[in-house]
C-alpha cells in the first residue's frame, strides 16, 4: 500500500489523468484500519460530480423503486472516483460495503449540500 508522497503523487497523477481537466482540489477520503493496529486502512479520491451527475443520483434517490434508491449513492460515489482504480475501489467497497454511505455523505457536503452560511432578504 502506498503511503506519503508516494500516494500523494499517485493521487495528483491519477487526477492528471482526467479528462475534462480538474483545476480544484479532490476530496480525499482515508478509511479507518481494516485490522485494529495495523495501517492498512485505504485512501480514495474524488472529484466533484457534474451536474448531470448529481442529477442522475437525486433522480435515483427520490425514486418508488428500492432497489434504484438504494444504489443511487453507489452509482454517484462511483462516478466521481479519480483514485485508486475501478477494480480496486469495486474491491475495496466489497469488502467494506458501509464505506460508499460514508464517502456518499462527503461527497454531498463537497458538491455543496450544505446550509448558507449567511441568509438575508432584500
Amino acid at each position: 500500500m502506498l503511503q506519503g508522497k508516494e500516494l500523494d503523487d499517485a493521487i495528483l497523477a491519477a487526477k492528471a489523468a482526467v479528462v475534462p481537466p480538474i483545476d480544484y482540489e479532490l476530496l480525499v477520503f482515508e478509511s479507518p484500519e481494516k485490522t485494529a493496529g495495523k495501517d492498512d486502512g485505504d485512501v480514495f479520491a474524488f472529484r466533484r460530480p457534474s451536474s448531470s451527475e448529481w442529477y442522475r443520483y437525486r433522480s435515483e434517490w427520490l425514486t418508488e423503486q428500492p432497489a434504484v434508491q438504494a444504489g443511487a449513492v453507489k452509482t454517484l460515489v462511483t462516478a466521481c472516483r479519480v483514485y485508486p482504480s475501478q477494480v480496486e475501489f469495486s474491491k475495496a467497497i466489497e469488502e467494506r460495503p458501509g464505506l460508499v454511505e460514508s464517502i456518499g455523505g462527503q461527497l454531498a457536503s463537497y458538491a455543496g449540500v450544505e446550509r448558507a452560511k449567511k441568509v438575508r432578504r432584500l
